[in-house]
């Protein structure tokens, strides 16, 4: 068999392969498009727990939930946590032009690092 009837022979093949294939998948489609036969029940048995349905969700929180002495209480005290925050002198960037006091802090951690490392 030549080269070229291996391929037309491979072709052929793959042919009946892609038309069985279509074949059984329309039956199996069927099949597949059809509930299980749990599901019934488990549906039934969902229904009777009352699940809430989507539309009784309301679209945004109601006032009173947002006003309440919980929520304000909680406000107040993030605000007062920003604010210590903003205040503290550690939250100011350090300057970009200070090559020397970064030069200089670099050799004090070293020397801390190094004295420590001589105890042990």
């Amino acid at each position: 068999m030549s080269r070229v009837d291996r391929s037309k022979a491979f072709a052929a093949g793959l042919a009946l392969a892609a038309l069985g294939g279509c074949a059984t998948g329309a039956a199996s489609s069927e099949a597949a498009s059809a509930p299980p036969a749990w599901f019934g029940p488990a549906a039934e048995a969902a229904a009777a727990k009352g699940y809430p349905e989507l539309t009784d969700v309301p679209a945004a929180p109601s006032a009173t939930n947002a006003e309440s002495p919980a929520w304000q209480t909680l406000e107040q005290e993030l605000v007062a946590a920003r604010d210590a925050l903003r205040t503290d002198e550690r939250a100011t960037p350090a300057p970009a032009n200070a090559p020397a006091e970064a030069a200089a802090f670099r050799e004090g951690a070293v020397r801390a690092i190094e004295t420590t490392r001589s105890r042990y």
